[in-house]
């Protein structure tokens, strides 16, 4: 039995169709010699139940009896989210800036000037009272003088040489000399040009045992060394108001603090410092949705960090992205490094799991803002040259993004297209000839996604022998979106559920006949097609998660009314000729109780195992319809009796050349030459009788 259902049900009506007797004439030895008897082969009872029953996925029997065939697929398309949750690539921001001026710590010069030290400068009158006053308790006495030696400090740590941008210099003197320094000015030097850098620094009316200060500026464009020189220009003390110990060990000490520096080139030792802090935004863009987001939170995303540094120090850059939280806590700030001088791409923020809130009042509700410093990593232990005009290019590029959960107006602007072969043997097993009335189309959608979608469906059937086609569409529906709990968070979708939706396509309203002329097609190919649309006709607020999926299911009901005209089918019957050996004539005979509304002519052939034909026999009117009532049921069968004869020299052709099967041909015409419908019922049946009529001549 032919395991295609429209083939069975149309197919029923004929002869051993279902059976599958074979041909046994070796039971003619169970019989006496004779010279002319006939024998039964073979007789079924076939119900149209039996075709039925045992495949209830693809047909149904209505309240009527009446057979519908049906073409189910639970899952013809699924959707998944990933196209509304993928996250495009794209640049969250891009730098491009130079190192500017930079920081060097502060760092003291301390020098104690004593008596001693300065009588080799003093004049001869000066430097001879001195001498004679010490390890005395006298009145120590006024002096007036000058240097002309150019003493050193110790060498600075910090730096080598510099351009300074801005800064100051602390000058500080504590006076330890037993009297009043009524008044004191330096010249300071770099002792590597002997450049001038400070000039006539004065401090006056110094108490013994006080200190005094200046601060200087630094001017920009000053270049300094690391070892400062000083000379002291004027030195002026008051005569003691009593009686003193003199000691030319006696001293005043100066104290020299680089404050503040800001350099713009040179060869330092740099601090770990901030160079650049700067605000940004990126407008984070799906590849689908819409304008604005209220709140996302990211499934999987990286990103990437690409660049060129021709700065000489290692550099670190802190993004602390505002509103963002991961695990129910605060998204903590990134760190990402930076090489010196030299090109580097690399991964470097992990928003997996990452969530993000945004103001659902603001036009850039879905603008994410960062904070950006760029940081100095400080060395004390190398000078490493630097300069201002050093650059530092590098951009930030989010992808391989998806998002797990997304809330706002969203609005997609493209469509998506799926096919799907439908699961029409039944349709590419008919020939040409029928035509069937009142099949529907009913789509069943169930719906995670919390997005309602626009389908618009179409059937596509094409037949390469007739150049056949047919593409018709329906009109667009609408699929629901599920009821959110108010327990769902963008990290648990335990509690979701689906939205169902059902939508049927009948041949009584606005899709009348595009159904049923599509199954009417003896198509070698079926398709169905749907384009799914997000529903643009309106603003809404909505969710997604990674996973949520739209099925589609689509059944074909085809309920079994329908007209035929020159329907050709076929049906194969094994036998042995050899058993037809010693005969000299043969009538085979059919008696056909028949439930069915059709009439049909056959022709017989039979065929060897080449599929060669070797004879055939042409039997007309076979099979006659059923009795039917004004609704096309059967009220009563129809009996059909033929036969036709094989002659001696036909039986020995078989014989020869081997003949194994019969092939039955039928071709059937609802009534009225195939104009009239008829309906297949549950109830229909077919009693066959194949028997043989033969003469045999006895041997000796």
């Amino acid at each position: 039995m032919k395991k295609n259902i429209f083939y069975l049900l149309i197919l029923n009506f004929y002869l051993l169709s279902c059976s599958k007797y074979e041909l046994d004439f070796n039971k003619f030895n169970e019989y006496a010699p004779t010279v002319e008897f006939a024998l039964p082969l073979a007789y079924s009872n076939l119900k149209i139940t039996s075709l039925v029953n045992n495949n209830k996925e693809n047909s149904r029997v209505d309240g009527s009896n009446l057979i519908h065939v049906l073409i189910r697929d639970d899952s013809t398309f699924e959707y998944t989210n990933n196209k509304i949750t993928e996250i495009k690539s794209q640049t969250l921001t891009s730098v491009d800036t130079i190192l500017g001026f930079v920081e060097v710590g502060n760092e003291n010069l301390n020098k104690s000037i004593s008596l001693q030290s300065l009588l080799p400068d003093l004049n001869a009158t000066n430097r001879n009272v001195l001498n004679m006053l010490n390890g005395t308790t006298n009145v120590f006495p006024a002096i007036s003088d000058s240097t002309k030696t150019i003493q050193k400090f110790t060498t600075l740590n910090n730096f080598s040489l510099i351009y300074v941008k801005s800064g100051s210099l602390s000058f500080d003197l504590t006076n330890f000399l037993p009297t009043t320094i009524d008044s004191i000015v330096f010249d300071i030097y770099n002792t590597s040009s002997n450049k001038l850098v400070f000039s006539s620094v004065t401090l006056s009316n110094i108490l013994s045992n006080q200190k005094k200060s200046v601060i200087l500026n630094i001017k920009e464009g000053t270049v300094l060394d690391n070892v400062f020189s000083y000379k002291i220009r004027r030195l002026k003390t008051r005569a003691s108001s009593g009686i003193v110990p003199i000691n030319l060990n006696d001293n005043f000490s100066i104290n020299l603090m680089l404050l503040n520096l800001k350099l713009g080139a040179g060869l330092a030792k740099l601090p770990s410092q901030t160079i650049q802090s700067f605000t940004r935004s990126a407008n984070v863009s799906a590849n689908a949705l819409g304008e604005r987001f209220f709140n996302i939170a990211f499934d999987t995303a990286e990103t990437f960090m690409q660049g060129l540094s021709s700065i000489n120090y290692p550099l670190e850059i802190k993004i602390k992205f505002l509103n963002a939280t991961k695990n129910n806590t605060e998204f903590p700030e990134q760190t990402l490094s930076i090489p010196p001088q030299q090109a580097f791409n690399y991964k470097a923020i992990d928003f997996s799991k990452v969530q993000f809130l945004f103001d659902r009042n603001s036009l850039l509700s879905n603008t994410v803002d960062f904070e950006i410093k760029i940081n100095i990593i400080g060395s004390d232990i190398n000078y490493v040259a630097f300069d201002s005009s050093q650059r530092l290019n590098f951009n930030l590029r989010l992808a391989s993004a998806k998002l797990l959960y997304v809330v706002g107006i969203i609005k997609d602007t493209t469509s998506t297209y799926l096919s799907r072969d439908i699961n029409n043997t039944e349709l590419k097993n008919i020939s040409s000839g029928f035509a069937f009335d009142s099949a529907t189309l009913t789509v069943n959608s169930k719906n995670s996604i919390g997005v309602p979608f626009i389908i618009d469906l179409s059937l596509n059937g094409i037949n390469a022998d007739q150049t056949a086609f047919l593409r018709d569409r329906f009109t667009p529906f609408q699929i629901n979106t599920p009821i959110v709990p108010n327990d769902v968070t963008p990290f648990n979708y335990s509690n979701l559920t689906f939205a169902t939706t059902q939508h049927v396509f009948s041949n009584y309203g606005e899709n009348r006949g595009k159904i049923n002329e599509f199954v009417s097609l003896p198509a070698i190919t079926g398709t169905i097609n749907a384009k799914v649309n997000i529903n643009t006709e309106r603003d809404f607020i909505s969710f997604g998660a990674i996973g949520q999926k739209l099925y589609i299911g689509t059944l074909l009901d085809i309920p079994l009314i329908l007209n035929a005209r020159n329907v050709v089918l076929t049906d194969t019957i094994k036998f042995e000729s050899n058993s037809f050996e010693g005969l000299d004539s043969l009538v085979l005979g059919l008696k056909i109780e028949n439930g069915f509304p059709f009439k049909s002519d056959v022709k017989i052939y039979f065929i060897n195992a080449s599929n060669t034909i070797v004879d055939s026999s042409v039997i007309s009117g076979v099979l006659t319809p059923s009795a039917i009532n004004s609704d096309g049921k059967t009220i009563a069968p129809s009996t059909s009796q033929s036969s036709f004869s094989l002659s001696k020299t036909q039986i020995n052709n078989l014989i020869n050349q081997k003949a194994n099967n019969i092939v039955v041909k039928a071709t059937f015409f609802t009534p009225n030459d195939g104009t009239s419908q008829v309906k297949i019922y549950n109830d229909y049946f077919m009693n066959i009788k194949f028997g043989v009529i033969t003469k045999i001549t006895l041997s000796n």
